[in-house]
């Protein structure tokens, strides 16, 4: 009974440490989205793209320090 708490636990730690390295990716990936997004508008409205690419690259900056803290 004691192994199979063990094992439980054991699983659960591992799921709590991976979360955070899947929330970072899923942050990079979407500012990388966002960044790209906001390059292509600028060519039609110069201040909504600085908007927009600089919004998501607050956001890849912020995926590339949790991967990497």
């Amino acid at each position: 009974k004691l192994a199979a708490v063990q094992a439980t636990a054991d699983k659960q730690v591992a799921e709590a440490k991976h979360h955070p390295h899947a929330v970072a990716t899923g942050l990079l990936i979407t500012g990388l989205a966002i960044a790209a997004g906001g390059a292509g508008l600028y060519f039609v409205d110069k201040d909504a793209g600085v908007a927009t690419a600089a919004a998501g690259g607050g956001l890849l900056l912020g995926g590339v320090l949790a991967l990497t803290f």
